[in-house]
């Protein structure tokens, strides 16, 4: 805020002659400091109301921000709100926020405000923002391509030119560095001090919502790599919650026990398993008193009206029970194999050769079918 102060003479002052900037030199002459010293006074402390004020509306848009972003669990709209506000806060043009991969050893970043280049990755200690990592202090950098640490390869791919570098390291509670945020080109001259230390109280404040959202995506991750394993397999998959009731069924065990999701999902073992079947819900019952797996060859099952032999295989779920800790049971999962194509056709070929031969064409497949190339020894003798 610039203020101008303007004080006219009073009627009573007079002029020295040639002074330009007509100085009071009369009697009234300390009332007017002292309204001017009062009003000084006025101005400054209504300048320091202002800068109170907009401090405190910054810390709690800051709060706000903290506690919007603790409740977000998904990565990617996690970074792209830090990174705007990052911005923001600190008058850059853009910022980017870098986590690390240990199984890489990479840093990486899913945003990257300005234009789009999608996923970011580079060697943990390249640049400016592996040097932080690395050695977890921070860098002001008023002209970033005077310094050999600065790796220009990233603007030569975007066409963008980075003039000033703020960047500070993001460390958890234990003190361990998970990744750095950068800003870039403030808006009207270098980064300063103050900006360190409010960009470094950003990101601590950050760090655990960071951490955790880092874990979310990983098990995200896994979890989708199971589901499409679990889809692919031509082995039918069931799985039951700790209640009994069927939580999950891959494609192909659907298309074994010919029904829709809605037809077995959260129905209970005994539910779905009855009649004919009831045999498959005493043995996940049995399981549920033994903790032991139960496998089960060459059974027949009832489908549709239409009976099928299958192999079946019946194992509980447990935790994985690290550091001595108790095992802890989650549920139980039914691996199922329709062999009926296989036992139609071991019983059809059964009757033209030896079942050791045909035990040996089913496990070789098409391979089988072709014969054998082996060396061999021919012994001749005279029998006359």
């Amino acid at each position: 805020m610039d203020l101008l102060l303007t004080v006219t003479p009073s009627s009573g002052a007079r002029e020295l002659p040639g002074d330009t900037f007509g100085r009071v030199v009369d009697g009234d002459s300390e009332g007017e400091e002292a309204m001017a010293e009062h009003t000084a006074i006025t101005l400054r402390s209504a300048l320091f109301r202002e800068r109170s004020k907009a401090i405190r509306e910054q810390e709690m848009r800051f709060l706000n921000f903290v506690a919007e972003v603790g409740s977000d669990f998904e990565l990617g709209a996690m970074l792209t709100k830090i990174v705007t506000e990052a911005a923001q806060m600190l008058k850059a043009d853009r910022a980017t926020l870098f986590l690390h991969d240990p199984k890489r050893q990479e840093l990486f970043s899913r945003v990257a405000m300005g234009h789009s280049v999608g996923e970011i990755r580079f060697p943990d200690h390249v640049g400016i923002a592996g040097t932080v990592f690395t050695s977890g202090e921070t860098i002001n950098l008023p002209h970033a391509y005077a310094d050999l640490r600065f790796n220009p390869a990233q603007d030569r791919r975007t066409g963008y030119f980075t003039r000033s570098i703020l960047c500070v390291p993001i460390v958890n509670k234990t003190g361990k560095i998970i990744g750095v945020t950068q800003a870039l080109n403030k808006k009207g001259g270098p980064f300063t001090a103050e900006d360190e230390a409010r960009l470094k109280a950003f990101t601590a404040q950050l760090a655990i919502s960071l951490e955790n959202a880092k874990l979310f995506d990983d098990v995200q991750s896994m979890r989708n790599y199971n589901e499409s394993m679990l889809q692919s397999m031509s082995t039918g998959v069931v799985t039951l919650n700790e209640e009994g009731r069927i939580a999950t069924c891959n494609v192909a065990g659907l298309s074994i026990l010919k029904v829709h999701p809605p037809d077995i999902l959260n129905q209970t073992a005994k539910e779905f398993f009855a009649g004919s079947n009831a045999w498959i819900s005493d043995r996940i019952q049995a399981l549920d008193e033994t903790h032991r797996s139960d496998i089960l060859m060459d059974a027949e099952m009832t489908v549709a009206g239409e009976k099928i032999s299958v192999n079946l295989s019946v194992l509980p779920l447990l935790t994985g029970g690290e550091g001595g800790a108790e095992r802890k049971r989650l549920g139980s999962l039914l691996m199922i194999e329709d062999i009926s194509s296989e036992k139609r056709m071991k019983s059809t070929m059964s009757r033209y050769m030896d079942p050791s031969i045909a035990d040996q064409l089913l496990a070789g497949g098409d391979e089988a079918l072709g014969g054998k190339s082996v060396e061999s020894t021919i012994l001749f003798s005279d029998i006359r």
